[in-house]
């Protein structure tokens, strides 16, 4: 942190002065610039594995929950999908309430607090914006805005390029060379 500011201080105009006076985890970051979509994630969906019809990719990450312990210190609580599951995140988590032409992707789509704490990942950033970037095709292609584009075009363009919206009916083979006895 001291190199990069010095580097700020050194190289870039109007920072010459600058202090740190707080980190995204002491600003709560994590809590803002949430939209609400056609349809909000719930702690509830996450904890009984729910699926849904217009669903554009699996989750199956636990709900980390960073809070103070009785004694004031730092914690962090987990709670897992049970039996190993995953639920489906619904395409309307990533349509803003009332848009017609918007998707958002990454901290910014339609959660609560504890479904957010789940969903809010690099590999659940990453699918939603395959599913926006293909949603946003399809829209262009078809004439027609966010809310209302096919869904089944855009899951069998997700699955087109290897997104995976229903559990396996096997286990991953996740040896060294176990990728080639997933097909």
């Amino acid at each position: 942190m001291l190199y990069f500011r010095g580097f700020f201080r050194a190289e870039v105009p109007g920072y010459q002065n600058a202090k740190i006076i707080g980190l995204s985890h002491q600003i709560g970051v994590r809590e803002t610039r949430r939209v609400y979509g056609e349809y909000r994630l719930k702690k509830e969906d996450c904890m009984n594995a729910m699926t849904f019809d217009d669903q554009i990719f699996l989750c199956g990450a636990p709900i980390e929950d960073h809070r103070k312990s009785d004694k004031g210190d730092s914690e962090t609580f987990w709670q897992y999908v049970p039996k190993g599951g995953a639920y489906g995140v619904p395409y309307g988590t990533i349509v803003p309430k009332e848009s017609q032409n918007t998707w958002v992707v990454g901290r910014c789509f339609s959660a609560t607090h504890d479904a957010h704490a789940s969903c809010r990942s690099m590999a659940q950033t990453m699918s939603m914006g395959q599913a926006a970037g293909l949603a946003a095709k399809i829209s262009l292609d078809t004439d027609q805005n966010a809310k209302n584009i096919d869904f089944n075009k855009l899951q069998n363009a997700l699955i087109a390029v290897g997104a995976i919206l229903e559990m396996p009916q096997k286990i991953a083979d996740t040896s060294r060379n176990g990728w080639e006895n997933n097909k």
